[in-house]
């Protein structure tokens, strides 16, 4: 027969009662009614501590636990308590011992297990919180929060396809839950499936309509596809609710590029930056969208460049230089795909003379030009999941002698690796028009237009030239010249631009629409695929309806299949280049297919691409120095018809017998250079 309940035990269980059923204010009356006549009741303290930490009273909570540990020492159960609202109070060490001390008497014990991992997660070190997840998971494998949590530790570490499963097991478990949701669309679009990751961002929004990082990386997902005005619209719900959140000014500054806002971008980045310097992506997002406002000087990058550097890539000593000859050349890139970076590289790689080549690609998406350039290359290594160590010691292990960076501060760069200094010569090259700001790399390969000696000062690399321009043609099968000679189409003449929206700001327009003004009649053809967005269609039209420009003297139309693409260059007289971001692989199709290219050089690498081309295929009557000459070359060529032809026709042919075409004496030329600045070092070295 069991003894009767005494009235102290008849207080706490009627305290607990209060307590599981929710009447907080009950159990907390009834807990310091037994605490008032005991004050060393070890239940009453732990319990009131745990209904304190419910209530989010973290001093309150620790205070009480702390209480009741002195009471009963021994009873480790209540350390993960104590350590959560220690966590809370931002006593992260003392909260991780307390978790490991509790784990230590009860490994099995889910909830510290769970806890602890979710602690270390928020304490950037989510490959030990996978770690407990999964242990937590093998005791209790049906628990919806453990998965998801386990998928966010997981994408934190690139095991994306890992996170994936995670956050689909999540999903099974519990439907409902929007944070399952928005991981699996976060391991999505990192493995490259953007409209799966889209439905899943739409279906976390279905949840929790407000659910702020849905709406940040769906604005992320639409500015990808050109949907640029929706892109907006959710950056911005997701800055309302998160205004101190860097995420949502980040994706709006994306959004803010393909409108053309360059300088509205700049100041959204700028701001995301501010609120988290520490966060290198976000410094390179805006060092990239400096290049495209022409409010930004060379001067004010290069300085920002400068920052990024300090904050992201101190110094390290070089390493000694082996004492052999060049063998094995490494090159890291996000864009070994259908991007201008794979295509341009495909005829260096396919002519090289004899060297050893190895490409550390850093994307998950593999397409055709994947394909082709694994085919011309000794080896090639999947990197993205690899974080910078790793990477770093493979870079080694492969015994890379020059490693040569081809994104600088663009999407999916591994400038985190090129500062470690993996490689005993590190360059980069082709990816980013302009200084990377990193000590680290001992060289930039350009050429004297884009990057005359001169300009040294603008850059924390050497400045390498190759002979020629600083690229050649890609190996595009359709791309074999301009279309025979016949009589031209009778219609307005027109000026042309098919590069991205992005590099066509304000300062663009304005000029454009004085070339326009003091050309009656003529026309302009602008194509891209951002250009598929009517917001975006009709942010363009009412620009330059705001200097005195019809609708109907503009041609606006989206990007098409590559083979109507090289048609529509028959359409066009005159191809403007945008300031103060020239084109780079536009302006090459631009003068393969014959059309020449009107540029206004200014004072940096980005700025200069255009005349590069035009000094190598001798067309110097299409580079003006100022913004005057300009408007007035450009006027000039449409009001004489009979001269411009004659001095148009014979672009295509000057192209295509130019060393722009020469893709074999390029790659020797580019190999040869590489060749020259390691021998140069080594004999510095000596």
């Amino acid at each position: 027969m069991n003894a009767p309940m005494t009235t102290p035990d008849l207080e706490l269980e009627s305290a607990l009662s209060h307590h599981r059923a929710g009447r907080i204010n009950e159990a907390a009356v009834a807990y310091l009614a037994i605490l008032e006549r005991d004050p060393d009741h070890f239940d009453a303290l732990q319990l009131f501590g745990a209904l304190a930490l419910q209530l989010g009273r973290l001093d309150q909570a620790a205070s009480l636990i702390e209480r009741a540990i002195a009471v009963r020492p021994d009873f480790t159960d209540v350390y993960g308590n104590l350590a959560t609202a220690y966590f809370g109070l931002d006593r992260q060490d003392e909260a991780l011992k307390l978790w490991a001390r509790a784990l230590e008497a009860k490994p099995d014990n889910v909830n510290d297990l769970f806890n602890l991992a979710n602690a270390l997660g928020r304490t950037q070190r989510p490959a030990e919180a996978v770690v407990l997840y999964r242990r937590a998971l093998e005791l209790e494998p049906d628990w919806p929060e453990a998965l998801t949590n386990m998928a966010s530790a997981l994408i934190e570490i690139n095991a994306y396809a890992e996170a994936e499963q995670a956050a689909r097991q999540a999903l099974t478990l519990d439907p409902v839950s929007p944070k399952a949701a928005l991981n699996l669309g976060v391991a999505l679009q990192c493995l490259g499936r953007l409209g799966e990751a889209r439905a899943a961002f739409e279906g976390a929004l279905h949840l929790d309509p407000e659910y702020a990082n849905a709406h940040n990386n769906l604005a992320a997902i639409l500015r990808e596809v050109g949907e640029s005005g929706a892109a907006v619209d959710h950056a911005k719900r997701a800055r309302q609710t998160m205004p101190e959140s860097p995420e949502p000014h980040n994706a709006l500054g994306n959004a803010q590029l393909n409108f053309g806002e360059a300088e509205d971008a700049v100041a959204s980045f700028r701001r995301a930056v501010q609120l988290a310097p520490e966060a290198p992506i976000l410094g390179s997002n805006l060092l990239l969208s400096m290049h495209y406002s022409s409010e930004e000087t060379r001067d004010s990058i290069y300085q920002e460049s400068l920052c990024w550097a300090a904050r992201h890539a101190p110094w390290i000593d070089p390493k000694p230089r082996p004492a052999r000859p060049l063998k094995r050349i490494g090159f890291v890139s996000g864009d070994f795909r259908r991007h201008p970076v794979g295509y341009f590289l495909e005829p260096v790689l396919k002519h090289r003379p004899g060297f050893e080549t190895v490409l550390f690609e850093n994307h998950h998406s593999v397409d055709p030009q994947t394909e082709k350039l694994r085919a011309i290359t000794d080896r090639s290594y999947g990197v993205r999941s690899m974080d910078s160590q790793t990477l770093a010691k493979l870079v080694q292990d492969e015994g890379i002698d020059v490693l040569i960076d081809l994104s600088g501060h663009t999407a999916e760069h591994r400038l985190d690796v090129m500062a470690l200094r993996p490689a005993p010569m590190q360059l980069t090259w082709l990816g980013y028009s302009g200084t990377t700001g990193l000590s680290q790399i001992d060289g930039l390969i350009g050429d004297a237009v884009v990057t005359p000696r001169e300009h040294q000062g603008w850059y924390t690399e050497r400045l390498l030239h190759l002979p020629f321009a600083f690229l050649c043609a890609p190996m595009w099968e359709d791309l074999t010249g301009p279309p025979s000679e016949g009589s031209r189409p009778e219609r307005p003449f027109t000026f042309g631009c098919f590069n991205t929206t992005v590099k066509v700001n304000f300062k663009t327009i304005d000029l454009w629409s004085q070339i326009l003004q003091r050309t009656p009649g003529s026309r302009l053809f602008l194509k891209h695929t951002m250009l598929q967005d009517p917001q975006v269609v009709e942010a363009y039209l009412k620009r330059f309806a705001e200097r005195g420009i019809r609708p109907e003297r503009l041609d606006l139309r989206k990007s098409v299949e590559r083979s109507a693409h090289l048609d529509t260059f028959g359409e066009v007289d005159l191809a403007l280049d945008p300031v103060p971001y020239n084109g780079g692989t536009t302006s090459i199709d631009n003068l393969a297919m014959g059309v020449p290219v009107l540029t206004l050089q200014g004072d940096r690498y980005s700025a200069r691409m255009t005349s590069s081309f035009l000094n190598v295929v001798g067309a110097s009557d299409f580079v003006a120095a100022t913004e005057e000459e300009y408007v007035s070359k450009a006027v000039g060529f449409a009001s004489d018809l009979s001269a411009f032809t004659e001095i148009k026709t014979p672009v295509g042919d000057a192209f295509w017998q130019s060393p722009l075409a020469n893709r074999a004496a390029f790659s020797e030329a580019f190999f040869s250079l590489i060749e020259s600045a390691w021998s140069e070092r080594g004999q510095a070295a000596a």
